[in-house]
């Protein structure tokens, strides 16, 4: 029973991280909300033409007003302390969005607008809608006006400052646009106000994509979703999700995604929410550096944008790492787009003892060895009595084998009762619990998922330094030195546990763990290399104590045959007397 217990939770734990490392998570059932509206534009965002005429979307009866558009393109950057925002008066769009304080693979500051949406001109705060004239706002040079911050084409804002940007245009034939953009000095969430007369339902995009992973490295993690947020819970959208476009109305907050940072509209300050349109948008991401076709490949990523309604749209929106103390600080609930999996109750607080470790430590790395360490101690108890039971349970064997030596070859239903019988009976005369050497390991199971999970999202290992050649928590080992060594700590613990079959189909299965190693020592190959040091360390911390246990018992066996020794020698000489 302990064998096959233990087998099981340990390919558990196999099938679940193989699954979030290799596989792309299928489709999950939506929360109930408002029933989808499907929407029928006229061809995809990228396939409306440029605009050309009327279209007939001029309001009927409209007065003829005078056009504001502008032959010049100009640019305009504003630098704030955690931000660094570049627009163009070309549709009144951000064509930049850096984090200094984050780097991207090459080492230099991160930008979410990454060059593939450049490349595909989908660019944050762009205009789409069902007519193809709204697409074509695009491609209108607007009117522009900086107020705040010095002056010229960049400037700086600090604190309580801030910028407000200004885009409008009008044809002179009753169809007009207004976008404008207030930069704080502080935080992540700039704010957003636009109207548009003459299009129909206008929306306001977030662009294509926040990260520019090559194609050939995409998994679960890194995948682009696109996020719904509304008081029946969290929607998470795959490109596969939308072959065709999808408007839901009274969301909380809608939003893009990568692995570690969030792009959203935070519309649960509008007195009524406007309704969010999904689609996708085609990019070309860069091949894998080891391909050999190093031709740009094809993809799909989510997009979305909010409705900008009859009465104007007017909402903070964010751009920022998906820090999940960061996100409770910004409100709206945006800290929900950080998925912990079911055990999020115990990964957060787990989060919490990680970052206090690393303000002592300054190093990650020694964070996730400690907690492991404080984690192992919490569970020392739980682990002792498992491994010292596994241990006496060990020591049983020969009698257990006797015993079924006795009913060897007997397939009457009452000899087989009376074996099992005389089992427990063994167990109960020498103090043994059946279940003594799995249970407390079963209780340990949603600790090691929560760490796991915590782990896998948490923005704090990206690019976190451990020492040496491990310069990225969040990535591999480049050469696979800590899985290696993790694959020969679990050899070297498993060779330390004690082997408690009986039996010929138990001996069976006892063989086949022995490649739990060799197959836990390839799985963990490419995945983030903080995982594989927690691993590493909880093994090592096992051996630790395993190696203490069986010494404890050794002592303890030596004792008692000590004890027996001297009790016989002492009958010995009270016989003789």
């Amino acid at each position: 029973m302990e064998l096959r217990a233990l087998l099981a939770v340990i390919l558990s734990m196999a099938v679940l991280a193989s699954y979030q490392f290799f596989f792309v998570p299928a489709p999950v059932d939506r929360p109930s909300l408002e029933p989808p509206v499907q929407v029928a534009p006229e061809g995809p965002p990228e396939a409306i033409p440029a605009l050309a005429d009327d279209s007939g979307l001029t309001p009927p009866g409209a007065e003829a007003q005078t056009a504001t558009t502008t032959a010049i393109e100009s640019q305009v950057t504003i630098i704030a302390e955690n931000y660094r925002a570049s627009l163009t008066n070309r549709g009144g769009r951000i064509t930049s969005m850096v984090l200094p304080a984050y780097r991207d693979d090459a080492g230099a500051e991160l930008d979410l607008v990454s060059p593939s949406a450049t490349t595909a001109n989908r660019l944050p705060l762009e205009w789409f809608g069902i007519a193809s004239a709204a697409t074509a706002l695009n491609n209108e040079l607007f009117e522009v006006s900086v107020d705040g911050g010095g002056f010229g084409d960049e400037r700086t804002i600090a604190g309580d400052e801030s910028v407000l940007v200004t885009y409008s245009w009008a044809d002179g034939a009753g169809r007009t646009a207004t976008k404008t953009i207030r930069f704080p000095g502080a935080g992540n969430q700039i704010h957003v106000s636009a109207s548009g007369t003459g299009f129909g339902e206008l929306f306001l995009g977030l662009g294509a994509g926040l990260d520019q992973v090559p194609a050939g490295l995409r998994n679960a993690y890194l995948a682009e979703s696109a996020l719904i947020y509304s008081p029946a819970g969290l929607e998470t959208w795959s490109a596969g999700d939308l072959a065709t476009p999808v408007a839901i109305d009274g969301p909380l907050w809608v939003g893009q995604e990568s692995h570690y940072f969030l792009a959203a509209f935070l519309l649960d300050e509008a007195p009524v929410p406007p309704r969010a349109l999904l689609t996708v948008v085609d990019v070309e991401q860069p091949a894998a550096v080891d391909a050999e076709d190093q031709s740009p490949v094809a993809h799909q990523v989510p997009a979305i944008a909010a409705s900008v309604a009859s009465f104007g749209l007017s909402a903070p929106v964010y751009f920022g790492p998906k820090k999940y103390d960061y996100l409770t600080q910004q409100g709206h609930e945006l800290e929900q787009a950080i998925d912990f999996g079911i055990w999020g109750f115990i990964s957060r607080p787990l989060l919490f003892v990680l970052n206090t470790i690393h303000s002592f430590t300054a190093n990650y790395g020694l964070a996730i060895i400690l907690l492991t360490a404080l984690l192992r101690l919490v569970f020392w108890p739980l682990n002792q009595k498992a491994m010292t039971s596994m241990r006496k349970t060990q020591k049983l064997q020969p009698q257990m084998a006797a015993i079924r030596g006795k009913y060897k070859g007997a397939k009457d239903l009452e000899k087989r009762q009376q074996m099992n019988e005389e089992v427990m009976a063994l167990y109960k005369r020498e103090g043994v619990s059946p279940l003594g050497g799995c249970l407390p390991m079963l209780a340990q199971i949603p600790i090691l998922f929560s760490f796991y999970a915590l782990l896998s999202v948490a923005i704090e290992l990206r690019q976190a330094p451990f020492f040496l050649w491990v310069t990225d928590l969040s990535s591999h080992d480049p050469y696979l030195v800590l899985p290696l060594l993790m694959g020969a700590s679990m050899f070297f613990q498993q060779r330390l546990t004690p082997q408690t079959a009986a039996d010929p189909q138990q001996a069976s299965m006892m063989r086949m763990m022995r490649f739990m190693p060799i197959f836990f020592t390839v799985m963990f190959l490419y995945v983030p290399s903080g995982l594989v040091l927690y691993w590493l360390s909880n093994n090592l911390l096992g051996i630790g104590q395993q190696l203490y246990v069986n010494r404890s018992m050794d002592r303890q066996i030596e004792a008692e045959k000590a004890a027996k020794k001297a009790a016989k020698k002492a009958a010995k000489a009270q016989r003789g007397n």
